[in-house]
């Protein structure tokens, strides 16, 4: 029979090639035998962190503390994490508060400990544990990304795409999906955000631009039409006449009226193309 020392290095190989599903049991059993021997218990942990076994992960370490008196440095991140997979937000919040204390742990913490207060719909501290966060973990895109997902959530649709921007350029030209998908639900949100830019620094005729395909794909939304309404505000309003002749400031005017006609005409006939898809759709 292999001696704890030849088992302990067998296991060292599986970690190493990263064969989690044999190197399981392995290290469970020798937790078993000496659970006090050095590193056993460390080695133990990482591989039911990757496993992703966070009921087992948090069952021995609660063990290792309460039977064997060992905490070794990152218990507390470690249960707070595996007790937050489990939903177990309230639980795992004063554990990651405990781990900020940590050097070693204090920027996985920030990052835990701002999913956990979102989960409690704490979103503001959320908020600055996320940022915290992605300070400390420059390569980290979901820091950034959940700090994105609680601006929405508080009505913070400019400071999110900012966020989403960055978590975009830290996930690399290959990207991940759902921080794709997030990006693409927003542009809408984008091009209102650019048009109001554009409307306060009186260019009209770009954010008119900008205005037009979402007047054929969003018609009805309230947010637009309350672009297009301050569009049509603009293009009404009289520009500064300086020295204009009469006859010039009536052609302006003239002008003006008719680049509002164009304007409505434009949204009329994108919200007759909406009605008649919608009603050759057939319903399902």
């Amino acid at each position: 029979m292999a001696s704890f020392q030849q088992r302990l290095r067998q296991l060292d190989a599986l970690i190493e090639q990263q064969n989690w599903h044999d190197a399981t049991p392995r290290a469970l059993e020798l937790f078993e035998a000496k659970p006090t021997s050095p590193g056993v218990l460390e080695k133990a942990v990482v591989v039911l962190r990757e496993q992703g076994a966070w009921q087992q992960l948090s069952e021995l370490l609660l063990k290792a503390r309460n039977r064997y008196g060992l905490w070794p440095s990152g218990s507390d991140l470690q249960l707070g994490q595996a007790l937050l997979e489990q939903g177990e937000a309230a639980q795992a919040c004063p554990l990651l508060e405990q781990a900020l204390d940590e050097p070693d742990c204090q920027a996985w913490a920030h990052h835990f400990l701002g999913k956990a207060l979102r989960q409690l719909e704490q979103h503001e501290p959320a908020l600055e544990h996320q940022r915290q966060a992605a300070e400390l973990l420059p390569g980290f895109a979901w820091a950034p990304f959940e700090a994105a997902q609680l601006l929405l959530s508080l009505k913070r649709p400019g400071e999110a795409l900012i966020e989403l921007h960055e978590a975009r350029c830290r996930a690399g030209s290959a990207g991940e999906p759902a921080i794709e998908a997030l990006w693409n639900e927003l542009q809408p949100t984008a091009a209102l955000l650019r048009i109001d830019t554009l409307l306060e620094q009186g260019d009209v005729a770009t954010a008119m631009g900008l205005l037009r395909p979402l007047l054929s794909s969003q018609v009805d939304d309230a947010a637009v039409q309350q672009r297009l309404t301050a569009v049509l505000a603009l293009q009404q309003s009289p520009a500064p006449s300086g020295d204009l002749s009469p006859q010039e400031q009536e052609l302006q005017a003239i002008g003006s009226e008719l680049r509002s006609i164009e304007l409505l005409l434009d949204a009329l006939e994108a919200q007759s193309k909406t009605t008649s898809v919608s009603r050759s759709t057939p319903a399902r």
